[in-house]
């Protein structure tokens, strides 16, 4: 994992913790409320939906299908490291069971709240999917923006507390960097791995 990377990800797993522990999680989750305008939350609505798993699958089976032959772990590794990741977000709600915010929801959600399964699949999906062209600033510019905008919607919609979020993203970043040391074709390869800055 590369410094700033190791760097983000504590400050996330800090930031879940002190907000879960704290009054900010219904702070900040009550200043994110107060930005709500109808053309605004139209927006936090697409892409809310486009972090939903059922539009990850067909966008992963065309990764898989096209990545195939020129680069076979690439693209296995991309929609199978997503499941796995997906798959252990539902997991882990139903293990610790956090209940859902009831302070101003605009959509409603009947799972468990924490951690964000959004945060955790697209966060796992679009650090990825960096890997397509690691170098090419404009590509990771892309992801890494719409981790965060898909992040900050289900805050805005009311569906998760900030902390569900800060701590599903440090999840599948800790997860995302152990596939991308099983991916690795050599040693060497380990420092061109993306990172999370210009």
């Amino acid at each position: 994992m590369t410094k700033r990377m190791m760097i983000v990800t504590s400050v996330l797993a800090g930031l879940t913790a002190l907000f879960w522990a704290s009054f900010l999680d219904e702070t900040l989750s009550q200043w994110v409320y107060q930005l709500r305008l109808p053309v605004l939350t139209k927006l936090m609505e697409a892409f809310s939906w486009l972090g939903y798993v059922y539009f990850l699958v067909p966008i992963n089976l065309l990764i898989l299908i096209v990545l195939f032959r020129p680069d076979r772990r690439l693209a296995l590794a991309i929609p199978l490291g997503t499941l796995a990741i997906w798959r252990l977000s539902e997991w882990l709600k139903t293990l610790i069971e956090r209940p859902r915010p009831d302070l101003s929801p605009i959509a409603i959600e009947t799972s468990y709240s924490f951690p964000s399964g959004h945060a955790m699949s697209n966060t796992a999906f679009y650090l990825l999917l960096m890997l397509i062209a690691p170098t090419n600033k404009y590509w990771r510019r892309f992801c890494i923006s719409m981790i965060v905008i898909i992040g900050f919607s289900r805050v805005y919609l009311g569906v998760h507390w900030p902390s569900d979020v800060f701590g599903g993203t440090a999840i599948a970043m800790i997860l995302v960097h152990l596939i991308y040391q099983l991916i690795a074709r050599r040693p060497e390869s380990v420092p061109d791995k993306p990172s999370l800055t210009n």
